[in-house]
């Protein structure tokens, strides 16, 4: 591949190295861990952050990569496959567990959704006090607490100071000039829910409006599976409105900023021309010893 545009790499801000969402991969444990972040470099992604692992898989550890443990969510609050329960009254010892044990990032399931199946109007799984709770202990602990939530809970815990928003669907003008005022990252992953419930209307303001804010936007494959940041980059830019350059900012400069990752002076990722003008190129991203091969 003719190295026509060479850039730093992209991160991917909500990876889950744990998973294997394309189906045929190694099973849970290191094989899979090592598939995944084989996965990412292949694709030109240099970091990313993982956002919550299985119970049965190792913790995720290397260069570039930073994240979470296991995901904080009671009985019945998630995948029952995919997590642990943790009772209220466990919750913040849990979570300073994790920090003790060295991740930067806690990840709190704070609604799921109930029999229904209704992502908009999702149970919510612990006291809105405890949760305050919660993020003080982290805080104080030196780390950072990255949310799942799909309902109107979203503006409650950005008040109550949570880190980052993944998902968040619901965030109005009120909710993204609070996360503006005070750092609030956040993660649409618009590709993913668009296979769940389609491409959402409001999206092509609201995402557009917390760049125009200066809320930090960020790129996440989610459940695309590791690999296929290239897939969410284009669907900021279809689904959410955000200009080809936002779009390949929220893959590349801003999570790099947010995530508080290494700039990397020397260009390591070739792409046969610029993303800038053509989004679908981020597919062919290839690591620079690959793409002079």
């Amino acid at each position: 591949m003719a190295a026509a545009f060479t850039f730093p790499g992209l991160v991917d801000a909500h990876v889950h190295l744990a998973f294997d969402f394309t189906g045929g991969g190694p099973p849970p444990g290191p094989e899979r861990l090592a598939a995944n972040r084989e996965r990412l470099r292949a694709a030109g992604i240099v970091a990313a952050r993982d956002a919550g692992r299985l119970p049965t898989s190792p913790r995720v550890t290397g260069e570039g990569i930073v994240g979470a443990d296991l995901f904080l969510a009671p009985a019945g609050g998630f995948h029952a496959d995919q997590h642990q329960a943790v009772t209220p009254d466990a919750l913040v010892a849990t979570a300073l567990a994790q920090i003790d044990a060295g991740h930067a990032w806690v990840k709190l399931v704070a609604d799921f959704p109930g029999p229904d199946g209704n992502w908009f109007a999702p149970r919510i799984a612990y006291d809105i006090d405890l949760v305050a709770e919660l993020v003080a202990a982290v805080h104080g602990a030196g780390a950072r607490i990255m949310v799942h939530v799909s309902g109107p809970l979203v503006g409650t815990l950005v008040e109550l100071g949570v880190d980052s928003i993944e998902h968040g669907p619901l965030a109005d003008e009120a909710i993204l000039r609070a996360m503006a005022e005070r750092g609030t990252l956040w993660t649409p992953t618009v590709a993913t829910i668009a296979t769940y419930v389609g491409a959402l209307p409001q999206w092509r303001e609201s995402i557009p409006r917390a760049v125009a804010l200066g809320v930090p936007v960020l790129a996440g494959s989610d459940e695309l599976g590791a690999g296929e940041l290239w897939r969410e980059v284009v669907g900021l830019h279809e689904h959410g409105g955000l200009t080809p350059e936002q779009a390949f900012a929220a893959a590349t400069d801003v999570p790099r900023r947010a995530l508080r990752l290494p700039a990397g002076d020397d260009a390591a990722v070739a792409c046969p021309a610029d993303p800038r003008s053509d989004l679908r190129v981020l597919a062919q991203a290839r690591p620079m010893d690959a793409a002079a091969a």
